[in-house]
């Protein structure tokens, strides 16, 4: 009697899964991963590799010491902004000009952008000096009120300059970054705890300390009104709130949170965005320092990384990618390895979405450029849950596996099979070459520019492979200097033996 071969299509998506035993992930998520590090979910299906990143400026922001810490970056109309050594300086990507001198070296320096009259103005504060603006031209110390000094958070809602020292949050006189005249429509208040962070959203201002996070609203003095939204949850990491997909997330206690707002006033949920994930994330918030997040809008994700004095190499972060607004089940996972960042800012720039960040180096790199970590390649993974073909107690012929994927470029690495759950005492197949092309399509010639569109070749790879046993595993594994691809769907071609 001829064998008769099975075909298991697999869906890649789920993202980084740890919550479900390996047999029970393959049946009841079978595209989530076991490992998916330095790919992101996509938006158009599948998982894809990361982009890599580059030098803003090749030159090294000046200093006496070359081991001092770049402290923070800030942006405006096309000028990046570090503070270093009790100095700031400004590029726009070819050199770096001082602008400012005589400040205290701090610790991380955090921005908001304002625009009062016409002209922005970046505001900058440092936790231990008094705050400061920066119109393009002309750099000023903010000392109206000794309430500042010392500032760590700075935003702007409704027209008012809100800065929080400490427990103590002092806005200014609306249309105005400096004047704190009380009688003109300036105040202040004190918070329970320290100030973590301060988010507008929905037209309120969310303040988080460790503990509990409040809400103000109202337009001005006369009718604002701080009310309370959680007093058993707050944001334990500064640097880790962010808006992305119609909510906001932040790294709470128990994990990363979204603040769950609804369409009722005033009620809010605060569920929890990173169950699939969470003792991963509980490990991750023990292992670092510091932490900073920024967030991607083209591609709705949350990205957060670790900072302390690891290895570039072995530093790590996480990758969310939202499908469904506001709804945190519908956030997928990913593991971020090789990226050291320690501030870093996201904005739209001229309808681009631009991304800055400082890490351990005297250089200021930009996110979401190039397909390299600036020069060295990017180290990708993906395994799959294991497949038992609906009986785990029956073993089967693998035969093949054949991969969909989108390519930019062309690619290469390898598949290994990986024979139930890895056990010491099984015989493991050696891996494959797993390769594929890709590359431009012609389809949007600008006749009046003479440029081509970039876009991507679908294609596949069918790899005929030897081994058998009860469940299996894919490992895909990509550490070549290429350009980023999307892994779609596969196809597991195999027969059942007969049960012994």
């Amino acid at each position: 009697m001829p064998t008769r071969w099975n075909t298991l299509p697999i869906e890649l998506k789920g993202g980084r899964n740890e919550i479900l035993p390996s047999i029970q992930q393959g049946e009841k998520q079978p595209g989530s991963a076991i490992y998916l590090i330095n790919f992101e979910p996509s938006l158009k299906g599948g998982y894809r590799r990361i982009n890599g990143y580059s030098k803003f400026d090749e030159n090294v922001v000046p200093s006496t010491d070359s081991a001092t810490q770049l402290l923070g970056v800030g942006f405006l109309d096309g000028e990046v902004i570090v503070p270093r050594e009790g100095k700031i300086y400004s590029s726009t990507g070819s050199g770096w000009t001082e602008i400012a001198t005589g400040r205290t070296q701090t610790t991380k320096h955090r921005y908001t952008k304002v625009n009062f009259d016409g002209t922005p103005v970046l505001i900058g504060v440092d936790g231990s000096n008094y705050p400061y603006s920066y119109d393009g031209t002309t750099f000023t110390n903010l000392t109206g009120s000794t309430d500042i000094e010392g500032t760590s958070h700075v935003v702007e809602f409704k027209d008012h300059v809100f800065y929080a020292n400490e427990d103590l949050v002092s806005f200014a006189v609306p249309f105005t970054i400096n004047d704190f005249t009380v009688a003109d429509g300036a105040g202040n208040f004190r918070m329970p705890n320290h100030v973590t962070g301060m988010a507008v959203f929905r037209q309120r201002l969310f303040i988080f300390t460790e503990k509990e996070i409040k809400v103000l609203d109202g337009n001005s003095v006369t009718d604002f009104k701080l009310t309370s939204v959680s007093e058993s949850i707050g944001c334990l990491h500064e640097d880790t709130i962010q808006e992305v997909a119609g909510d906001v997330m932040f790294l709470a206690a128990d994990g990363l949170r979204l603040l769950g707002a609804t369409d009722r006033n005033q009620d809010f949920a605060n569920e929890s965005a990173s169950k699939n994930i969470q003792t991963l994330v509980t490990s991750f918030e023990a292992t670092y320092d510091s932490f900073q997040s920024l967030v991607v809008r083209e591609k709705s994700q949350y990205r957060i990384f670790g900072f302390n004095n690891y290895p570039r190499r072995v530093t790590r972060g996480w990758l969310g990618t939202q499908f469904e607004a506001a709804n945190p089940n519908s956030l997928e996972w990913t593991e971020l390895n090789g990226i050291k960042v320690y501030a870093a800012l996201s904005e739209v720039y001229q309808s681009q979405e631009v991304i800055y960040f400082v890490g351990d180096t005297e250089y200021v790199y930009q996110m979401e450029s190039g397909n390299d970590f600036d020069g060295e390649a990017i180290s990708a993974e993906f395994r799959s849950p294991f497949y038992s073909m609906g009986d785990p107690t029956v073993r089967k012929t693998i035969y093949s596996v054949k991969t969909y994927f989108e390519a930019e470029g062309n690619f290469t690495g390898s598949l290994r099979l990986n024979f139930d759950q890895g056990y010491s005492d099984r015989v493991q197949p050696v891996s494959d070459t797993f390769a594929g092309s890709g590359g431009v399509k012609w389809n949007e010639f600008d006749w009046g520019g003479g440029s081509w569109s970039e876009g991507v070749s679908e294609g596949s790879n069918k790899v005929n492979t030897v081994g058998s046993g009860y469940s299996v595993s894919l490992e895909y594994l990509f550490t070549a200097d290429q350009a980023p691809f999307i892994l779609d769907t596969i196809f597991i071609e195999y027969s059942i033996e007969d049960r012994k």
